[in-house]
């Protein structure tokens, strides 16, 4: 049961709505099938096809309607199914059966019109034909032409219209012929070859008339003499078969109309009169081609738009005068020379001027760009031969990488089409030459890193520890004196370690640390508690003096050790330094504080030329480790020399306390001094590096 609240078009579609809704459409769809078959004059074939739309419309809404699931769904589907039977054309006609076209009414007309004019022509051939009988016919004739060309426009269908020709026609050439004067009936002998007399004149003018023709085409010629003998022969034929003299006059009347009017034979075809669809057609084809030429010029890269425009106006120049000439000719042999002209005259104008930066480069261009791109390579290889500290070898072999680029781009350049192209090319070139890398550097040259001077303090810091450990190792160590000396060793890291983050190359760097090492070796030996003890009892300098020498001995044999660390350590820094410990010690014992020769390195009396000539800092540091070795080497000789003396005297040369505490005081004071000189130096060096 139906819930009677569902609005109708929500309600479900029951069997019974269906039923109706189908039903209708089946009447619906028989009803246009019916009307189909009750036309007549329809194309058979356009008929079942009809029928069948209909039918399939039909089939598809009857599937539907069975899918429909609500009244509004039914009501939707039916409407639609019923417009589109509705929508169905009607079958085609048979074409005769088709409502005639304004072009069918034309041509009808106008052939009724012609047979009028064919008629009315009948009527003035006629021989002594009576004027007012002939004016009477012509007028019967304009009336009934003009009458059935009203009649054709109430023509529904093609057929009817063809029907009402046909019958215009004939009463068109059933209008009588005008009445004539009286005469004798038959013709005489005299007058019948008179008649064909006239009749072969005629023909043999016409004949001649085209032989003299200029520039006939022999093959048309032919043909219309054979036109021309058998139109004759056929006017003969109707002279001979006339019985009465109107027969006779209209025979011949008829011949010679006939033989006037063979067509004149066809011209050699250069010689025919040129066609304005002829003309149409050439100027057709140049007006493509001063497109085509304008659009190559505008799709030409870089072109220059002034001239641009120019030459546009120079191939419409053209193509006007090329245009102007045709449409002068009257000849088809004086058109293909007109064409060929006018297209030489658009094909020769010269393409627009393109921007500089399109144009093809100039021998001066490319010779300057070369000479730019040779400077550049010359300046490359003359920086690597300025590079400091580069490798030979690897200074020729980036010679050689510069020399490959220019050859490559020497080449390049010459093959440019363009000013860009040239100018691109030279860009490319001078860049690549920029780019090649610079000579490898030797180690001492090469850039300090990060890495490199964690790894200089971090030796030097292994070295002091080392060295408080040798200390520490003493035995019977005097603890004052341990505490004493391990401190200095750590002031001595603490001062000079900054140095180390001077160093801008390896080699500086290796040198630097040398140096520190050295220093790390000239901290004097240990006192011993035994040492300490003998105060009471002996002199401090012979406790002391006994000590320092045998630490002078043991730091000869250890240095050499320190200095070996670094395969491009330098050894003659450090050997100065410990020689020049022990000399000094040595030198203080035999003549005090006063004694001891300090030589420094002084920044203000610095060679000049050094500076001058912008040498490296290397080159300073070995001259100043050089004069360093000088001087430790004469310390030490010295101190040799001291040395034995004081060990024959043994005991007989007592020194006093007071003396031994002051030459403590010199040597470390000459150490500090060792140590400041060298580095001084090396920030001397540093300071006065030139500036690349």
């Amino acid at each position: 049961m139906t819930d009677p609240t569902l609005d109708a078009d929500h309600a479900p579609a029951s069997p019974v709505q269906k039923a109706i809704y189908q039903q209708l459409l089946q009447d619906q769809a028989k009803q246009k099938t019916d009307r189909f078959d009750q036309m007549e004059n329809v194309m058979v074939r356009s008929l079942n096809q009809q029928k069948a739309l209909v039918q399939k419309a039909l089939t598809q809404g009857l599937k539907q309607l069975e899918q429909a699931s609500n009244g509004a769904d039914l009501t939707a589907i039916y409407s639609e199914t019923a417009k589109g039977i509705e929508q169905v054309a009607d079958p085609t006609l048979k074409l005769a059966f088709h409502a005639p076209t304004d072009e069918d009414l034309r041509q009808t007309k106008s052939s009724l019109y012609r047979e009028g004019e064919k008629r009315k022509l009948a009527f003035d051939r006629v021989q002594r034909v009576q004027p007012d009988s002939l004016a009477k016919q012509k007028a019967a004739v304009d009336a009934l032409v003009s009458e059935r060309s009203a009649a054709f426009d109430q023509m529904t269908t093609r057929q009817e219209l063809s029907r009402a020709f046909q019958v215009a026609i004939k009463a068109v050439r059933a209008v009588p012929l005008p009445a004539v004067l009286p005469e004798d009936l038959t013709p005489t002998t005299q007058e019948r070859q008179q008649a064909v007399a006239t009749l072969q004149k005629a023909a043999d003018d016409r004949q001649a008339a085209f032989e003299k023709i200029v520039h006939v085409d022999p093959v048309e010629l032919t043909l219309v003499k054979q036109i021309l003998v058998s139109t004759l022969d056929d006017a003969l034929d109707k002279l001979t078969e006339a019985a009465t003299k109107q027969e006779l006059q209209r025979a011949l009347s008829e011949g010679l109309s006939a033989i006037n009017g063979v067509e004149k034979p066809a011209l050699l075809k250069d010689y025919q009169a040129l066609t304005a669809h002829a003309k149409q057609l050439a100027v057709q084809g140049l007006t493509n081609l001063a497109a085509q030429k304008k659009l190559g010029f505008e799709t030409m890269d870089g072109v220059a738009p002034k001239s641009l425009n120019q030459q546009k106006q120079q191939v419409n120049t053209a193509l006007q005068h090329a245009t102007t000439s045709i449409g002068s000719l009257n000849l088809q042999r004086k058109l293909l020379p007109a064409v060929a002209v006018g297209q030489e005259e658009i094909k020769a104008v010269a393409e627009p001027d393109l921007l500089r930066a399109y144009q093809a480069p100039s021998d001066e261009d490319r010779q300057e760009a070369q000479a730019r791109l040779d400077a550049t390579a010359g300046e490359k290889k003359k920086n690597f031969d300025d590079f400091a500290g580069a490798k030979p070898e690897s200074v020729l072999s980036q010679k050689a990488a510069v020399d490959r680029l220019l050859t490559d781009y020497q080449k390049k350049l010459s093959e440019a089409q363009t000013v860009t192209s040239l100018e691109t090319t030279l860009a490319e070139g001078q860049d690549k030459i920029h780019h090649v890398e610079n000579p490898v550097l030797d180690r001492d040259y090469r850039p300090v890193t990060a890495e490199d001077v964690q790894a200089a303090k971090k030796e030097l810091k292994e070295a002091a520890k080392s060295r408080a450990s040798e200390m520490a190792g003493v035995e019977q160590v005097d603890p004052e004196s341990l505490v004493e000396q391990q401190n200095k060793l750590e002031q001595l890291l603490a001062t000079y370690e900054p140095t180390i983050e001077m160093a801008k190359t390896l080699g500086e760097l290796t040198r630097t640390k040398n140096i520190v090492l050295a220093m790390l070796l000239t901290v004097k030996d240990l006192r011993t508690q035994a040492a300490a003890g003998q105060s009471a009892d002996q002199p401090a300098s012979q406790a002391d003096g006994g000590t320092d020498d045998a630490g002078l001995d043991d730091r000869d044999e250890d240095a050499p050790d320190a200095l070996a660390d670094d395969g491009n350590d330098e050894a003659p820094a450090a050997a100065a330094g410990n020689s020049s410990d022990g000399n000094q010690a040595d030198a203080t014992k035999n003549g005090g504080a006063d004694a001891v020769p300090v030589h420094t390195v002084d920044s203000d009396n610095a060679d000049p030329s050094f500076v001058a000539e912008g040498q490296l800092e290397s080159d300073a540091m070995t001259k100043t480790v050089s004069d360093q070795e000088k001087v430790s080497g004469s310390v030490e000789a010295e101190s040799a020399a001291a040395h034995k003396e004081s060990s024959g005297k043994k005991a007989a040369e007592q020194v006093e306390p007071a003396t031994a505490q002051a030459m403590e005081t010199v040597k470390t004071s000459s150490l500090t001094i060792l140590g400041m000189t060298l580095l001084s130096s090396l920030a001397f060096v540093k300071t006065r590096r030139p500036k690349k």
